[in-house]
């Protein structure tokens, strides 16, 4: 977890823009507003700082970042086998890191004015928004708790953004482990494995990984801190599962 404030009253801004590829300066600078520029730059030099910890010399300038047909970004040249995802709210960002396996992490700021029962009954499959756990909860955090595993499951399948999907839902029953089923029959959709947590009751965010059975299981365990000159032994601040 990266808080972009941070980065820039370290005063790591020029910094952080040393890192980043010509084409990503200039889709930074594509962007109107300064406060989504900064948010595009600390995000992507972030993933780069990240990304070249775990990569034996190879510098975060030289971080090699491609993107697949739906504009998922992914290491080129991979023989680490190293999967990752990215995912920013307002000031927080995300970065989710796995071996081997697919990954989706996303993170929202909770706007409790927004109207999230117009939007549940558009997205949200009948067996997720009309079930008999949502009476007694809190509707706007269930939204939100949803609505990330949606975005998370999706961006670790790598294929854009929440659709509408009439055969699969998320069962919450067991609140402490989030699972994907299958609509006909009901049946745990194994190959996937989720975690969900608030973070300052101001955000939601959830983590979606490849896993090899049900019984795998995912915890999300997140430290804030400046991503600024780290070793390869300092992992502390990436989300790693």
């Amino acid at each position: 977890m990266i808080d972009s404030q941070s980065v820039i009253s370290h005063r790591l801004v020029d910094e952080y823009k040393s890192v980043l590829s010509e084409a990503e300066n200039a889709r930074m600078l594509s962007f109107k507003s300064t406060q989504r520029q900064q948010q595009y730059l600390i995000a992507r030099a972030s993933l780069r700082f990240i990304l070249s910890s775990y990569l034996p010399s190879i510098s975060p300038q030289a971080v090699n970042l491609n993107i697949n047909r739906f504009g998922k970004p992914l290491l080129g040249d991979n023989d680490n086998k190293l999967h990752f995802n990215v995912s920013h709210s307002q000031d927080k960002i995300l970065i989710g890191i796995a071996s081997d396996r697919r990954i989706g992490v996303d993170i929202e700021h909770i706007n409790a004015k927004r109207n999230v029962e117009r939007i549940a009954e558009h997205y949200f499959h009948p067996r997720e928004w009309h079930c008999d756990a949502l009476p007694s909860v809190d509707s706007v955090c269930y939204f939100y708790k949803l609505w990330t595993l949606k975005e998370a499951f999706v961006k670790a399948e790598g294929k854009g953004r929440v659709v509408i999907d009439s055969s699969i839902y998320f069962d919450l029953t067991y609140t402490d482990k989030p699972r994907l089923c299958h609509s006909d029959s009901q049946k745990v959709i194994s190959q996937w494995a989720f975690a969900h947590k608030m973070l300052l009751q101001d955000y939601s965010l959830s983590v979606a990984k490849e896993v090899a059975s049900e019984d795998d299981a995912i915890e999300i365990s997140l430290t804030e801190v400046v991503p600024q000159h780290f070793t390869s032994h300092e992992k502390s601040w990436s989300l790693k599962i």
